[in-house]
């Protein structure tokens, strides 16, 4: 019985007594539709303790609403709510903060060519090398369809290039098997490190997300031409170099810059 059928059924119990119906059917009737009607209430006070629950700690998500459950990463709206406070509380302690986007649309194909199987090993040593460059005090997130997150507090920028490197190696590149087949990611990466003058996670997130995407559509224009000039080379895929890092004993690697880490402003 919904809460209408409920008062309706008061309504007309309280009808019947005062026409002089059967006094005993009218009471009875009465009585149930109290019942019921004690019980909405109760439900409804519950569900208003849940809500109030919710309510009472502005910025603070559920955890089933703050991961992405195809990673078990943060999703974009929990990083966003947190990663303004870091950013905020960073800036107040005077403390470095760095934040590097990886986009990696090798996830999809990799779907395409390898299968579903293939496509869930990528995504599990991709999120893998995200959680070890955030290590435990940083925040992980996928920010994109195949864009992933990472922000790293008290950590400046020769410092969080060293960590990339350690997880991805430099060049970057992200390696594993696929049956008979080695599959080889090799996402895009942008680092910042931003200044007081940036309180919004949201706003820098969107500048990097487009230096992601202008450094992926650079590759696939390179790599368009090369293969019009020579089909065998547009094979060899170059790799992007983190240049700050790269020692200076250490010769570069004879590539194409088809697809340079940006590194951002100094």
């Amino acid at each position: 019985m919904t809460s209408s059928q409920a008062y309706m059924a008061a309504a007309e119990a309280d009808t019947e007594i005062q026409t002089s119906a059967p006094a005993g059917a009218a009471v009875k009737k009465a009585a149930g539709a109290a019942a019921v009607l004690h019980g909405l209430a109760g439900m409804g006070s519950w569900v208003a303790s849940a809500m109030a629950g919710l309510m009472a700690k502005p910025g603070k998500l559920p955890r089933q609403t703050c991961i992405d459950p195809s990673t078990g990463l943060l999703n974009r709206e929990s990083f966003m709510v947190r990663g303004d406070r870091m950013l905020n509380a960073c800036h107040r302690d005077k403390r470095a903060v760095t934040v590097a986007v990886f986009a990696c649309e090798d996830l999809l194909a990799i779907r395409r060519m390898y299968g579903r199987n293939s496509s869930h090993m990528a995504v599990k040593r991709l999120v893998n090398k995200i959680n070890g460059i955030a290590g435990l005090r940083g925040l992980a997130a996928r920010t994109g369809m195949t864009e992933f997150t990472v922000m790293l507090p008290g950590v400046a920028r020769e410092k969080a290039l060293r960590g990339i490197a350690r997880q991805l190696g430099n060049p970057v590149r992200i390696e594993f098997d696929a049956g008979e087949e080695e599959v080889v990611m090799l996402p895009a990466v942008v680092v910042e490190t931003p200044g007081v003058g940036e309180t919004s996670i949201e706003n820098l997130l969107a500048e990097m997300s487009a230096d992601a995407r202008t450094q992926m559509q650079a590759f696939r224009d390179t790599a368009t031409a090369q293969q019009v000039v020579s089909p065998s080379a547009a094979a060899k895929r170059a790799m992007p170099v983190m240049e700050e890092y790269l020692p200076d004993s250490m010769d570069r690697p004879h590539l194409p810059p088809t697809m340079p880490v940006a590194l951002g402003a100094h």
